[in-house]
């Protein structure tokens, strides 16, 4: 279904609550405006909260998500973990199957997630994917565009294990493992912590391995480079177009348990 005809400049999600979805608990998909979501609460859902922006080209336009005065707890108190609650990758038209395969070999499973990395697209090439169960919610199929920010601000995390009873990692906040081109910064301000141990703050991980030197075209020697096999045609420099980064804005210094001071988390997997 299409979103409504209007001349609104945002959509709202408001008072909203999501629990016990081994899915998406809340998500905006493709919207077209600015994302606003505020006094919603997510409890024990495989992803809590992430959006999909679609703007209307690659330069143009300021597109933004908000999330503000929220709730996201990775399990109720008292709560068991469970062996099979956690993130699965599965074929769709696109077929991210075996690039999300393999950015999961090796890894921890993911077990709940309270917010995902929003992307932002533009409105060329394939354009707004046909939905579930055709393709994932999160699963873009179209160009990233280059304005983009989200804001998450007067938000509570509680109960994320970063490595609970079942193996499995619950984070607080993770990156989108089916976008692997353009990370838009998220801005973290006056966060707050319940129960979040061993790294359950946030997850990222690279999405391409370690090639050493003789692989692809950018080589310095004595140096394990972090980059493309150019030679692959399925995971090389032409597809995705860029390694994936990540730029995570701690306002006032909640989110990194750092008062009053600013932080930049940043991961880059070109150096």
């Amino acid at each position: 279904a299409s979103w409504p005809e209007h001349t609104g400049a945002c959509r709202l999600i408001e008072g909203v609550t999501a629990y016990d979805c081994n899915d998406h608990g809340i998500v905006a998909w493709y919207s077209d405006k600015n994302v606003q979501v505020r006094n919603v609460v997510s409890v024990h859902n495989q992803i809590g909260f992430t959006a999909i922006v679609q703007g209307p080209d690659v330069t143009t336009g300021d597109q933004s998500v908000k999330v503000m005065d929220s709730t996201f707890a990775g399990h109720w108190n008292n709560q068991a973990c469970e062996s099979d609650f956690f993130y699965r990758c599965r074929g769709t038209l696109l077929d991210s199957l075996p690039w999300c395969a393999t950015f999961h070999d090796q890894a921890v499973k993911m077990g709940s997630i309270g917010v995902m990395e929003s992307t932002f697209v533009q409105n060329t090439g394939p354009g707004r994917t046909k939905g579930e169960n055709k393709f994932l919610w999160h699963e873009i199929d179209s160009y990233h565009a280059i304005h983009g920010k989200v804001t998450i601000t007067n938000t509570h995390f509680e109960n994320f294990d970063g490595q609970d009873a079942c193996q499995l990692r619950d984070a607080a906040f993770y990156q989108n493992p089916l976008s692997n081109d353009t990370f838009a910064p998220h801005h973290f301000e006056n966060i707050s912590w319940t129960n979040v141990v061993d790294g359950g703050e946030l997850y990222m991980r690279k999405m391409y391995g370690n090639i050493t030197g003789g692989q692809g075209n950018w080589h310095t020697e004595g140096v394990q480079n972090v980059w493309l096999d150019f030679d692959s045609k399925k995971f090389g420099a032409v597809w995705p177009d860029a390694p994936n980064k990540q730029w995570l804005v701690d306002v006032d210094g909640s989110f990194t348990g750092r008062p009053g001071e600013q932080a930049h988390i940043l991961s880059s997997e070109t150096a």
